[in-house]
């Protein structure tokens, strides 16, 4: 499964989203979505994260 995570619409990379939100945070969003996913893969998952929204989707 890949994940693919993107704030205010535009792809970035897991390791510049750990650096901008910390590395913890991101993990426990991605277990989350992976939760999420698992139970509906049409439900999309994202947050607001001040700065804008961030979403994580699977393929």
């Amino acid at each position: 499964m890949r994940t693919i995570i993107e704030l205010n619409g535009r792809k970035i990379s897991k390791k510049a989203a750990s650096e901008k939100f910390r590395k913890e945070e991101m993990d426990r969003m991605i277990r989350e979505a992976k939760e999420a996913f698992a139970e509906d893969p049409l439900e999309e998952t994202s947050w607001w994260m001040g700065e804008g929204m961030l979403s994580i989707t699977f393929r």
